[in-house]
């Protein structure tokens, strides 16, 4: 389930336009700040071949100051992939069929790993070494 999620993010760099969101809680971010988008609402930022304008999508970003952060808001990020408009039906469709096996496949891991993932995942975000 997280790793599918995953998949429909791709890496964005902070940039001054990010700073002003809802309860500016990006102020303290530097700009090229590494986080992640959701790729289908960046991608519908760009003209489709053969349309005739760009369409005005804005896209979500998800930008976090530590790995506690990442791991105690990430469900943002599937909330956001079930409401965009840009996100495909039959990907929000695998979403939820993933979900209902996701509490199954937590139980068969060890205590502990899924702080692991989060952990990995925000080394591999900052290119920092993975710490245990």
């Amino acid at each position: 389930y997280f790793f599918f999620m995953i998949m429909q993010l791709t890496y964005c760099d902070f940039c001054e336009g990010d700073r002003k969101t809802r309860g500016g809680k990006r102020k303290d971010f530097s700009v090229g700040y590494r986080g992640l988008c959701c790729r289908h609402c960046d991608a519908g930022k760009v003209a489709e071949p053969g349309a005739s304008k760009i369409r005005k999508t804005s896209t979500r970003k998800f930008f976090w100051s530590d790995f506690h952060c990442l791991a105690n808001s990430f469900g943002e990020i599937p909330n956001h992939l079930y409401k965009c408009s840009e996100c495909p039906e039959d990907v929000k469709l695998m979403m939820r069929l993933l979900k209902k096996s996701h509490p199954y496949q937590m139980s068969l891991l060890k205590r502990g790993s899924q702080k692991t993932y989060f952990r990995t995942m925000w080394a591999r975000l900052h290119n920092k070494k993975k710490t245990s």
